[in-house]
């Protein structure tokens, strides 16, 4: 049964709640059920910490809150040991070693997601490239119903640099 639980978790201004809008759309996409959650402070750049949660399961969501999560993407450290009585049973921990220096896994997946948006030439791309990441660690959603979802919600100007940095982020998961 499929039932996966997310948390994404940055700073103002990472894209991590649009990185949760993705997530979501491409489970229902995918035909399965989805809730997000976003949770941030006013500030709209800056250090306070923003996260969302992504629910996705092939049945009805009940309860749209999560209980224990599954994967957690961390692309800033501030806020990541808040999150430690939700992560007992985690399977996924990605991150990004350049701005998180306290991987709370046994076995945390680096990916250098600002210094790959940095090397496409936009900066604000690395949640496009931690999501080409997730896109290896959720085999029961086919990498094309990430890219035609990314395609489809991104404005035209914006669609080739993204799906480059979901391409990335795939290679950079690749063992």
């Amino acid at each position: 049964m499929i039932h996966k639980e997310v948390i994404a978790l940055g700073t103002g201004g990472q894209g991590v709640v649009l990185l949760g809008r993705l997530i979501g759309m491409i489970a229902t996409n995918a035909g399965f059920y989805s809730t997000q959650k976003a949770a941030y402070s006013s500030a709209v750049r800056g250090d306070l910490p923003v996260s969302c949660d992504v629910i996705i399961s092939e049945h009805s969501i009940r309860f749209p809150f999560l209980n224990d999560a599954d994967v957690f993407i961390a692309m800033n450290g501030a806020g990541v040991d808040k999150y430690k009585p939700l992560l007992t049973d985690l399977e996924v921990f990605l991150y990004d070693p350049t701005t998180v220096s306290n991987p709370i896994s046994s076995n945390p997946i680096p990916v250098p997601a600002i210094e790959t948006a940095r090397d496409l030439g936009n900066p604000v791309v690395a949640n496009t490239v931690m999501l080409g990441a997730l896109s290896q660690f959720t085999p029961f959603i086919p990498a094309k119903v990430f890219i035609d979802t990314l395609k489809s919600y991104i404005p035209e100007r914006h669609r080739e640099t993204n799906v480059k940095a979901f391409e990335a982020g795939r290679q950079a998961t690749q063992v």
